[in-house]
């Protein structure tokens, strides 16, 4: 864990900025170099820490809201849209399906903490740690699911039934609607996180076609289920109150 510095000084080595987050603070100094006025002067520096989920530009590229997206998102994905997607998914993909899964529950569990009640691997010991068996291996089942969805997005029809088998199986599990758009959100998220800088706008917008696509045909399934559910419960307490 990087022991973030309140006063953040310069860093003035040459140290590589791709794949590398620069960390700051007491335990991560080192003496680095610099011509003054033509003599050398020693200054604290910043020491470049490994970090293979770090991209290089991840920090300056900014999400777009839903509000700036509007009604793009339900326009059919476009030809350039489409090759986006695949280029973008081939290279987010190479980081390993494990670490995206984990990146992806990440982002899931810091924008709802309580939704890991959710999942089979909740008891896990330490899985806050993001490092236990149980969570990589739903986190490949996900991130698994959205290769499949790139796969077929040239023929969407064939991948819809596949959506409705998953979305009941996740009615068993307490998912509602609503959780779709926090998965969608940290979805968003963790592209960033892996392209850095190439998720431009453009790709952005074509991610959130796809999203819309997957989201919609498992939630409209879900709504007649759980609809189905609720009335189930409802038609035993009318007759109570008829008795």
């Amino acid at each position: 864990q990087a022991i973030w510095a309140q006063d953040l000084r310069l860093c003035l080595s040459d140290a590589p900025r791709l794949s590398h987050r620069l960390r700051c603070g007491p335990l991560f100094q080192q003496v680095c170099s610099q011509t003054v006025m033509g003599g050398q002067v020693s200054t604290k520096c910043c020491v470049a820490q490994s970090d293979p989920n770090d991209v290089s530009g991840s920090a300056d590229i900014a999400l777009l809201t839903d509000e700036e997206i509007g009604d793009r998102a339900k326009e059919p994905l476009s030809e350039q849209e489409i090759v986006m997607v695949e280029t973008t998914w081939k290279k987010a993909a190479g980081l390993g399906v494990e670490t995206v899964g984990v990146i992806l529950f990440k982002h899931i569990f810091t924008l709802a903490p309580d939704a890991i009640g959710l999942f089979s691997f909740k008891k896990e010991p330490n899985v806050r740690t993001y490092g236990t068996p149980g969570l990589k291996a739903h986190g490949v089942k996900v991130v698994s699911t959205v290769g499949a969805a790139v796969d077929s997005i040239r023929n969407v029809p064939a991948l819809v039934p596949v959506l409705q088998e998953l979305a009941m199986k996740h009615v068993g599990y307490g998912v509602q609607p609503a959780h779709f758009d926090i998965v969608g959100k940290a979805l968003m998220l963790t592209f960033k996180d892996g392209l850095g800088r190439e998720f431009t706008n453009p790709v952005q917008v074509a991610w959130k076609k796809v999203w819309g696509t997957v989201s919609s045909a498992m939630i409209a399934v879900m709504s007649v289920e759980l609809a189905k559910q609720t009335k189930t419960v409802e038609e035993p307490k009318k007759v109570d109150a008829l008795a």
